[in-house]
């Protein structure tokens, strides 16, 4: 049998956590990832009963919304990703699939994307070396589709000084790289 561990998008058996002089650039694992596609016609139908069945509103576009520890973060059109902590929420796909059967197409993505959160006063500048977000313009619950270094992301406005970015796994090493990377050269 064979005895396998684990591993967290960096490759460690933690998360990683890189703190530089006014800013700290976190692995963060501790959520459950779910992605929701209206199916035609049904957006309006999804929209009314989010609230009752997911717990957390759908945000209009570039926007998030959170309730509770639940966030949904506006992904394109009629799409969303929910984020919730995975020590109660591992199972939210399988939960959702079944709520919104007719309604949506529920996909999880707990694997599939890494969650790096870059908190400190120099995130902005971090950000603007990195991508072509106005992040010094955009408002707290914000949540923007932009690519760093050709790397498919979003930005997610938490609060002040606090961004989250959300990367495709499989490129978590080359986004921690780039992000790094443009920390090194401000401080």
């Amino acid at each position: 049998m064979h005895d396998l561990a684990p591993l967290h998008a960096l490759g460690g058996h933690s998360p990683q956590i890189d703190v530089y002089d006014r800013v700290t650039l976190a692995e963060n694992a501790d959520f459950a990832y779910v992605s929701i596609a209206a199916h035609t016609g049904c957006k309006d139908k999804l929209n009314k009963i989010a609230g009752n069945v997911i717990g957390v509103t759908l945000p209009p576009p570039e926007q998030m919304t959170n309730h509770d520890d639940i966030n949904a973060i506006w992904t394109g059109m009629n799409q969303w990703m929910v984020e919730a902590p995975i020590e109660s929420h591992e199972t939210m796909a399988d939960d959702l699939t079944i709520k919104l059967a007719g309604i949506a197409a529920v996909t999880e993505q707990n694997d599939s994307f890494v969650r790096f959160d870059l908190t400190g006063e120099l995130c902005v500048d971090i950000l603007e070396r990195l991508c072509a977000v106005n992040s010094r313009q955009m408002p707290y619950n914000s949540a923007t589709r932009t690519a760093i270094e050709h790397i498919s992301c979003f930005i997610l406005h938490r609060s002040a000084g606090y961004f989250s970015i959300l990367g495709a796994r499989s490129s978590a090493k080359s986004l921690h790289h780039n992000l790094t990377n443009a920390i090194k050269s401000l401080i």
